[in-house]
């Protein structure tokens, strides 16, 4: 019955699992936009581009309580089935103090102290279909993100903007609605330490795989050192012994008490019992 208790239990932590693979922030944006920045921004307008857009923890929370992987970045474009190249362009995830509408002019005081690159390098814009996040980048480092320390920072560093390009002009899916999940910075020169603030930015889909929860591992953990003794030691469905530690006097083997009668098993208290 014991070990039917602990299977019990493992399956009702399993069953936390969150199951979401894709996060959208902002979850329901109430005024959709189109927007070249900060990726085709045109080098007549600018040279090169910083821009920074913080996401709301509560997209993440929404699909439950834990950390998540993210290892791509999705984002609704229209290209007029055209493919562009940027030669360099730097990508920076972080965990950010910053509230939403509340971040600095000053762009380092935005940037977490987890801040990792998550992409760098010449950058490839396609869309091979119309359908909403049909660009996407694929990080090549994934990033660790837990919502409870705060909300998410994208960093984009656009190094050498695109030339001019003919109408139709492509644009990326925005949101610009004051009070919705997320606001930006941005500057039109990559070196510039100060930004421009702005309500809303870009509609971003977050590829993302669950971190199981530190509690389940540990029950996990626990269940297989009390299963393994628990057969090697022959417990019978009535026996409830109390937690200790088994001293073997040739090989001490940490283990569970079994009942007096077997001698070469040493009772040690512990605070609570099993």
């Amino acid at each position: 019955m014991k070990i039917l208790s602990i299977l019990i239990t493992l399956g009702g932590c399993a069953a936390t699992a969150r199951g979401a693979t894709e996060i959208q922030s902002p979850r329901n944006p109430q005024e959709t936009i189109g927007t070249r920045t900060p990726f085709l921004t045109y080098n007549n307008q600018a040279p090169s581009v910083r821009y920074q857009q913080v996401y709301s923890s509560s997209d993440f929370t929404y699909w439950g309580e834990g950390a998540w992987q993210i290892t791509q970045l999705s984002f609704s474009a229209n290209f007029n089935g055209e493919t562009y190249t940027l030669p360099n362009v730097q990508i920076n995830l972080s965990t950010t103090t910053k509230a939403i509408d509340g971040l600095s002019m000053a762009f380092a005081e935005n940037i977490g102290s987890d801040n990792q690159v998550v992409y760098s390098g010449p950058l490839q814009l396609s869309a091979p279909t119309t359908a909403q996040f049909n660009f996407h980048i694929r990080l090549q480092d994934s990033f660790l993100y837990d919502p409870t320390a705060g909300n998410l920072l994208l960093e984009v560093m656009n190094f050498e903007t695109h030339a001019p390009i003919s109408f139709p002009e492509p644009a990326f899916g925005g949101t610009r609605t004051l009070g919705d999940s997320t606001s930006l910075a941005v500057a039109f020169d990559v070196s510039s330490p100060t930004a421009l603030l702005g309500s809303g930015g870009l509609w971003t889909r977050f590829t993302v795989t669950e971190v199981p929860e530190p509690n389940c591992n540990t029950m996990l953990l626990t269940a297989v050192v009390v299963i393994g003794c628990a057969r090697s030691l022959g417990w019978g469905g009535a026996q409830t012994p109390a937690l200790a530690r088994r001293i073997n006097d040739e090989n001490p083997t940490p283990c569970y008490t079994v009942p007096a009668s077997r001698s070469h098993c040493h009772r040690v208290s512990f605070a609570t019992p099993y």
